[in-house]
């Protein structure tokens, strides 16, 4: 599985060089640099007995042996399994899933047999649930019965809930499961699947596409709702609103008015005609005060949609402290380095020797923030130590003599082959999680005991009392990131060590710091190649409940937040077939660390290390909606503005938000001797981009420069890492912090700053009617 060619059984010659902070520690002699090539991801699919029972159903179903074929898929349904199916080459679903998939295409004589079995325990969940306004019975509905009669019903409480707690993306998943028409032929949404194409002039073209369905649906979707259907488009329109994707909603009215001109039934508890009703509503909507941006930055990218966009900063930044505060970089050795006979040419890593590892967060007045020291906190206004009296809230225990710095063990525990520390940290419900301890993620040899890694809990209201606190199951386990949360549960990515690394979910209730449920996700080499410690950082995105996860390990899963189950897989195409040395041949996008998925309106976009392609994916169903290989370079995905998803690497990059086109990069040559370092982020219509010394401003939807470069050479001079919140920017070097605004005593003559974006969410205060049927 790993292509490892070495001169020679052993190596000659070790020599253990001091290390400091951030540089090499070994340097062999003798022999070539190793070899490694990629592996195809290694994912658990239903065992081969479980794909004969499916295929043994399918042709019960072909033949009309409809009871039979029904028992089989309601068997394999039930069994509780973290294996998938393969829907085509690239997705995968859910053992469950893929058999309620199944069974929703059957026609509908299949149909009826099934309903014949469940329909009436369907009802009595139902029942009980819409009494209670229970979720769990509702979902169990949809779940375990999904094509029962009762099934539509439970997906229409269930949106209803979830838009009521302003989980916009689960009431619009569940709402557009009801009917196959929602989507087209290939299970894309309409504001999806039509962008790009005038709608005036193409409706004829439109229409046949969209309503001949030649093939079964491959996504889960209610086969033969009751519910009309211009009534769940209507409700679907009111969730953009209620959303703010005002864009959305005027571009589904558009298509509304198309096929449902004078469709009437109930809204707002009143019976109206759709299309006049919404269009009232729309354009008092587009009046709403618009909601600020946050006045808070409590987790890497802003928030665990990894979306952000931060308030509009000034068009004057000063430095607000006395004095830059000073980071503790953390110790380790960045990578083997070889003495080599042969000529290999060498590739400087872009952060050479001095790794940004620091990303600060900001909380009210405070800027709370990770280094090889510990956890710490500062006021936001003057940097002076915050939350206990040395401003130090969580204290770094002393490495174990073994692994002291310049007394490493040769070979196996000499130091990191692949990767460098980022310390990212999440504040949720005023509580500060974080992963601390031993760096390493995989070892190339596992120590006798637990690698030392853990999660903590820190209360920033009772100076950094410890209130959580969880360790790997045993020393083959490691967390690999901080986590994400909801307040009752913390999910955190893991990953397991052995000759092939495997990614892995884990829930944590935030009270016991008991493990809840782990999912396997996906097993494959990495860059490493087993030649030494390897240091990942992969962080997960939530979003209402569903968890995403990008494993750079050649898949992007989505996970059920509240059960762990997978809910989809999509399997990229690997940079496989080609061999690299690590630290010498990488390839740029190898650098891509961390870099969760961004998900805004309904997509997920993925910037795996393991690819140079930047992907597209349908957030609901995980099917691809475009590819671009064009920025290898790419190691940062800042944010979506208006139709622009912001790229940041050697170069600024705006792609089509929808097609994956590119609409501008600055600079635009590749020789212009500006070259980013660190990550950046986007602050109202500004794109904040760092650079070995200074950070570039540009227009989000233009490119062009807005405003004169900001020198931070004072704080680094090797890049930095951005944060900003309250119209105040954070800048994190490799060893000092300092915090950015507007200046006391404002200049004589100012420009006028950047308008804000418009925002993404928005208030509605009209409620569904609660669903009731006649039999």
């Amino acid at each position: 599985m790993r292509g490892l060619e070495f001169l020679g059984a052993v190596l000659a010659v070790f020599v253990l060089t001091p290390i400091v902070f951030g540089q090499p520690g070994v340097l062999i002699f003798g022999g070539p640099l190793p070899q490694i090539e990629l592996s195809e991801p290694r994912i658990e699919v239903v065992s081969g007995p479980v794909a004969a029972r499916l295929e043994q159903a399918r042709a019960l179903a072909a033949a009309k042996n409809w009871d039979e074929a029904v028992d089989i898929y309601r068997e394999l349904a039930a069994e509780s399994t973290d294996r998938v199916v393969a829907i085509d080459g690239s997705r995968y679903v859910s053992l469950n899933t893929y058999c309620q998939m199944q069974l929703a295409n059957l026609p509908p004589d299949g149909l009826a047999a099934y309903r014949r079995l469940v329909d009436s325990a369907a009802e009595h969940w139902y029942r009980e649930g819409l009494a209670a306004r229970d979720e769990q019975k509702l979902r169990r509905v949809a779940s375990e019965f999904f094509c029962s009669s009762w099934g539509d019903d439970a997906l229409l409480v269930s949106g209803e809930l979830a838009l009521d707690r302003a989980d916009y993306s689960g009431a619009r998943r569940v709402w557009e499961q009801m009917n196959p028409l929602l989507c087209d032929p290939n299970g894309r949404s309409l504001w999806q699947a039509l962008q790009g194409i005038d709608l005036k002039t193409r409706w004829d073209e439109i229409d046949r596409r969209w309503n001949e369905r030649t093939a079964p649906a491959t996504w889960l979707t209610y086969p033969d709702s009751q519910y009309d259907l211009a009534q769940i488009r209507a409700w679907l329109i009111l969730v953009a609103m209620r959303a703010g994707e005002f864009d959305r909603a005027a571009f589904e009215l558009e298509a509304f008015r198309h096929w449902h001109p004078q469709a009437e039934g109930r809204l707002g508890g009143q019976k109206v005609v759709f299309a006049t009703a919404l269009e009232k509503l729309l354009a008092s909507a587009r009046d709403w005060k618009p909601v600020p941006a946050p006045t808070a930055w409590p987790t890497f990218a802003g928030s665990q949609s990894r979306d952000a966009i931060a308030a509009p900063l000034g068009p004057t930044l000063v430095p607000l402290w006395d004095h830059p505060v000073e980071l503790v970089p953390p110790p380790f050795a960045r990578r083997l380095v070889r003495s080599v006979q042969s000529s290999v040419p060498t590739e400087n890593p872009r952060e050479v020797g001095r790794p940004l590892s620091c990303f600060p967060v900001m909380h009210g007045e405070q800027v709370v923030f990770a280094d090889g020291h510990g956890i710490h906190a500062v006021e936001l206004a003057t940097g002076k130590p915050a939350i206990t009296a040395d401003g130090v809230i969580y204290r770094n225990e002393p490495i174990e003599p073994e692994r002291q710095i310049g007394q490493f063990p040769l070979v196996a525990e000499a130091g990191v082959s692949f990767g460098v520390p980022r310390l990212t940290l999440n504040i949720i419900d005023e509580i500060v999680f974080a992963r601390v301890g031993t760096l390493p993620t995989s070892r190339s040899e596992l120590p006798a005991r637990s690698g030392g890694d853990r999660l903590v809990g820190l209360d920033l209201r009772r100076e950094g009392l410890l209130t959580f606190h969880a360790k790997p199951d045993d020393a083959s386990w490691a967390f690999d990131g901080a986590p994400v949360g909801d307040g009752e549960h913390l999910f955190v990515a893991i990953r397991h060590n052995g000759a092939t690394p495997q990614a892995a979910v884990a829930c944590f209730d935030t009270s016991t710091g008991n493990q809840l449920w782990r999912t396997p996700i996906v097993a494959a080499d990495t860059p490493a190649g087993n030649l030494g410690d390897e240091i990942t950082h992969n962080l997960l995105t939530l979003v209402g409940d569903r968890i995403y996860f990008n494993t750079n390990l050649g898949v992007v899963a989505a996970v059920d937040a509240r059960d762990g189950k997978v809910c989809w897989l999509h399997k990229y195409q690997r940079w496989i077939g080609k061999r690299f040395s690590p630290g010498a041949t990488m390839p740029p996008f190898f650098e891509r660390d961390p870099l969760p998925c961004l998900y805004t309106d309904g997509v997920v976009y993925a910037a795996p290390a393991d690819t140079p392609a930047i992907l597209a994916l349908d957030a609901d169903t995980g099917q691809l909606l475009w590819s671009c290989d064009q920025l290898a370079d790419g190691l940062h995905l800042l944010g979506v503005v208006n139709e622009h998803l912001i790229v940041s690497g050697n170069r600024l990059t705006a792609l089509d938000r929808f097609s994956g086109k590119t609409k501008w990069i600055w600079p635009e040559s590749q020789t212009a001797g500006i070259r980013g370092i660190g990550r950046g982020l986007v602050a109202g219509a500004e794109v904040f981009w760092p650079t070995r010394t200074e950070i570039y401003v540009v227009d989000s939807q233009t490119g062009a420069r807005t405003r004169s470069p900001l020198s931070v050479s004072s704080v680094s001079n090797c890049g930095a890492n951005l944060t900003a919140a309250a119209g105040q920017l954070i800048i994190a070097g490799y060893d000092k912090l300092m915090a950015y605004g507007p200046p006391t005593t404002p200049p004589q003559t100012e420009k006028p700053s950047i308008p804000e974006n418009t925002p993404r969410t928005g208030r509605f205060s009209d409620r569904l009617p609660s669903p009731a049927r006649t039999n």
